[in-house]
């Protein structure tokens, strides 16, 4: 060998070290005669000592790789999470232990199988996806997906999936696996239970409804034909009465009767209309909430202005029924207790979140007060929050001393 090629080659520590050693052995033998074949001799034998050195320091770190590797697998292997490889086919190149036992098969048998394999048909696009976005090289991508284990029982699983390229620039899919039935089945049966309050507070709804408007209707049949017979049976009193001493205290009281039944008919027909408003029956949201702002200015001289730019829009009938009745509430407060000369209700049934406002100019409230206080909640605003929230939304409350009361619902 070139000795200027050798030493190119040659790490300069080892060179040195190896000179060392020479010289170390040197000193215990007889001095030598520097002939042309001596200094050869002398540069290789410096050359075998490089190579022995260089051999240890080789065998030293492939003891400290394989330590490292193994260290790695047991690692890999013992992690809670199955891990997978792929090329850029879909096909498993790697798997540890946990893996194996999540697809139901040992390593060598699913070792070059497509992990498309193991995925449920309806769940193939999915999957596929979730490749497609990851071989963009961008952040982990995550998607749940239903996978089938090698016996064929089905199970959800979570993949965390990131490509990177290795050093022939090919793209490997690395994967994390995670069975997450256990969550999907409590997710589901979380799912069912709301549906089952939805579907309970939609009855109960409903039958609030169907029992005020029985109330309305027993309440009216049972009691107008006695007012009316009432009514008649004064007249013919009056008529048979004639012009007697005491006829002045007699009409008074006729005439005060008279009026007590007027107002006793005037006050069952509001308590109909308030158990049970007709227009409930014959259109939407809009038409009762007009016809019902109608009664109330009559009964109460409040000008109450109702907006709905999209009226004819029909939503469920128990969400028009729960929405008319906070409606109602917030009306009934206004009139008890905000001193209001105008009142605004605003209606937005054409975007989302449903969206229904109740306005007044009154005298306002505090709205830190005691929920017991009157106008600061008590038990109308508590039901017409509970209401809302029954319908999987929220109410909103803006008031304060002087400046009015703004009621919104959010549904």
């Amino acid at each position: 060998m070139n000795k200027s090629a050798r030493n190119s080659l040659a790490d300069p520590l080892l060179r040195l070290q190896a000179e060392a050693e020479l010289a170390d052995e040197a000193a215990h033998a007889a001095p030598p005669h520097t002939t042309t074949l001596q200094r050869t001799e002398h540069e290789l034998r410096v050359y075998q000592i490089e190579l022995e050195m260089q051999n240890e320091q080789l065998r030293q770190s492939q003891v400290a790789l394989q330590a490292s590797q193994a260290s790695y697998m047991a690692l890999y292997d013992q992690a809670p999470v199955g891990y997978l490889s792929l090329d850029g086919a879909g096909v498993i190149e790697q798997a540890n232990l946990e893996a194996c036992s999540l697809l139901g098969l040992v390593r060598g048998a699913l070792l070059q199988r497509s992990l498309s394999d193991f995925v449920a048909t309806d769940e193939q696009d999915s999957f596929y996806m979730l490749r497609r976005s990851s071989a963009l090289h961008g952040p982990a991508q995550t998607a749940e997906i239903r996978m089938v284990r090698a016996d064929g029982a089905r199970f959800w699983a979570q993949l965390v999936a990131n490509t990177s390229s290795v050093s022939n620039g090919k793209d490997v899919l690395h994967l994390v696996l995670s069975d997450i039935s256990e969550r999907k089945r409590k997710e589901l049966e979380r799912q069912g239970m709301v549906k089952r309050i939805e579907d309970l507070s939609r009855r109960l709804v409903q039958a609030q409804e169907e029992a005020r408007k029985r109330l309305s209707r027993e309440l009216h049949d049972r009691t107008s034909a006695n007012l009316t017979a009432l009514r008649l049976n004064l007249d013919q009193i009056v008529k048979a009465a004639g012009q007697g001493p005491d006829a002045t205290l007699f009409w008074e009281r006729v005439e005060d009767t008279r009026a007590l039944i007027a107002d006793t008919n005037f006050s069952i027909r509001d308590i109909c209309a308030e158990l049970h408003t007709p227009a409930l029956d014959r259109g939407g949201l809009l038409d009762v909430v007009q016809s019902y702002a109608q009664q109330f200015t009559k009964r109460t001289g409040l000008p109450v202005l109702v907006d709905c730019a999209h009226g004819d829009v029909r939503i469920e009938r128990f969400l028009e029924l729960s929405l008319f009745r906070i409606v109602q509430e917030c009306l009934t407060n206004c009139a008890k207790h905000a001193s209001a000369s105008t009142i605004q209700v605003a209606i937005a049934l054409s975007r989302t979140p449903l969206r229904v406002a109740v306005v007044d100019d009154g005298c306002g409230f505090d709205t830190t007060l005691s929920a017991t206080d009157a106008r600061a909640g008590g038990h109308g605003l508590q039901n017409m929050r509970e209401t809302a929230e029954f319908l999987g939304g929220k109410l909103l409350l803006e008031s304060a001393p002087g400046r009015g009361t703004r009621v919104v619902v959010l549904v």
